[in-house]
């Protein structure tokens, strides 16, 4: 059997969040099934470190996709002619796109459906893409799998597909995320991160909505009323659509206790999040939410969203907060801030929660998917 997959967001020392789920699905899957031959299709040259198995065929696909002009060239040209080279049984892509000109049956993640909601997000031109395209992904693909349940409801109502032909598949936790150090370390931490100081964590690319002009306007609350040093630290790339943010970045009185650490590993992670009071997640929507759970398998507690799909993945395990009310996050800020209790509870509730998700389940659910297709 012969699977081809979209791997265009496989770029060396610039995985997002598309990226790891990419990666982490195909690790396993590639594995556990030696029989098959997987064709991975890049749109750039490629790292030897994502062909990771004998059973790993790497090919690069031109032009490089990008902008929504590519994104048709790449998908409604390229891929189709090389699945029809390659004579392929399935396509499988796990980043919200698809080819409508493919042939063999696809295998479409879909990890959100924000634009449809909060179209001024995205650029007109993207916009424009995923308006004009997207339903048509939903109505060709063979199958989706959609990371939450929340999502999978999404893609019911708005686009009205049936809901028998969606697999809730759910993101996993990638195994070098965990606890780590002591208090010791943890103060190391501090004094290399925060210059010895506490301090919550944002872990996110820089857009729209991530919401962080209404975290920035919070931490200022926060930090007016309790005289705190905690400083807020941001882990994560430029996005887009983000001058706003760093107009309300420069405006705060506390800016300089705002630091941007842009991409780290999982290592500086894990022991960012061990060492932090606190998790800040407070996206006014998210697919899934990986945050989340990255922070409960570090011993991290978490402050989230209460709408789209965090409540569904920090379960009981999160202290939850109005998106909209800067007030509301401010007060969970100060919650944490002087309740070691709380954190305490969230800790220990987050170290179970975060036990529900793994890429190996999450590999097993997407080649449930792809044999349903084949």
């Amino acid at each position: 059997m012969k699977i081809a997959v979209n791997t265009r967001f496989l770029i060396k020392n610039k995985l997002t969040g598309l990226g790891h789920f990419t990666l982490e699905v195909l690790k396993p899957m590639v594995k556990q099934h030696p029989d098959c031959e997987f064709l991975f299709l890049f749109d750039r040259q490629f790292s030897d470190e994502f062909v990771f198995a004998p059973n790993i065929t790497p090919l690069v696909l031109h032009p490089q996709a990008r902008h929504p002009l590519l994104f048709y060239w790449w998908f409604e040209h390229s891929v189709p002619h090389a699945l029809r080279r390659h004579q392929v049984d399935a396509f499988f892509s796990p980043d919200n796109f698809m080819s409508l000109r493919c042939e063999a049956p696809t295998l479409l993640v879909i990890h959100d459906l924000a634009f449809e909601h909060y179209p001024k997000d995205v650029y007109w031109y993207n916009q424009l893409y995923y308006k004009h395209y997207m339903p048509k992904f939903a109505r060709k693909a063979a199958r989706i799998a959609a990371v939450s349940e929340a999502t999978k409801k999404d893609i019911v109502a708005t686009y009205g597909i049936d809901a028998d032909k969606i697999d809730t598949v759910y993101t996993g936790l990638n195994k070098d995320i965990g606890r780590t150090g002591d208090t010791v370390q943890h103060r190391s931490t501090r004094d290399t991160y925060a210059a010895g100081c506490p301090y919550f964590v944002h872990i996110g690319t820089i857009q729209p909505r991530k919401n962080l002009g209404n975290l920035f306007l919070a931490f200022e609350q926060f930090r007016e009323k309790t005289a705190s040093n905690a400083k807020l630290l941001l882990i994560g790339g430029k996005g887009w659509k983000n001058a706003e943010i760093y107009q309300t970045y420069e405006s705060n009185r506390y800016k300089s206790d705002i630091l941007f650490l842009g991409y780290v590993d999982n290592r500086q992670i894990s022991e960012i999040l061990s060492a932090a009071i606190g998790l800040t997640c407070v996206s006014y929507f998210e697919g899934f939410g990986m945050p989340v759970i990255e922070a409960q398998a570090c011993g991290c507690p978490v402050i989230a969203s209460q709408i789209s799909s965090l409540p569904e993945v920090g379960g009981d395990a999160a202290f939850y907060v109005d998106p909209f009310s800067v007030s509301s996050i401010a007060q969970a800020l100060e919650a944490f801030w002087n309740d070691e209790t709380l954190r305490n509870d969230l800790i220990r509730k987050g170290l179970e929660n975060h036990k529900k998700f793994s890429w190996d389940k999450t590999a097993r659910a997407i080649w449930g998917s792809l044999e349903k297709i084949l």
